[in-house]
């Protein structure tokens, strides 16, 4: 995992940068498309914790 962290930690970074964008433009304009880019992000976020591997070592 260390050997990784130089690539993984600015991919996280960006990441979560970019899923904010998404919700917080469509809040700007609406409550209820905030609302609904909210749970969007939350079923991606339990998603993609659900679907990679856990990484030992």
């Amino acid at each position: 995992m260390k050997q990784n962290l130089k690539w993984v930690v600015p991919y996280l970074g960006l990441y979560c940068a970019m899923n904010y964008g998404f919700v917080a433009m469509p809040w700007k304009t609406s409550l209820m498309w905030g609302v609904i880019m909210l749970g969007l992000f939350i079923i991606q976020s339990v998603v993609d914790l659900r679907s990679h591997p856990e990484m030992k070592g």
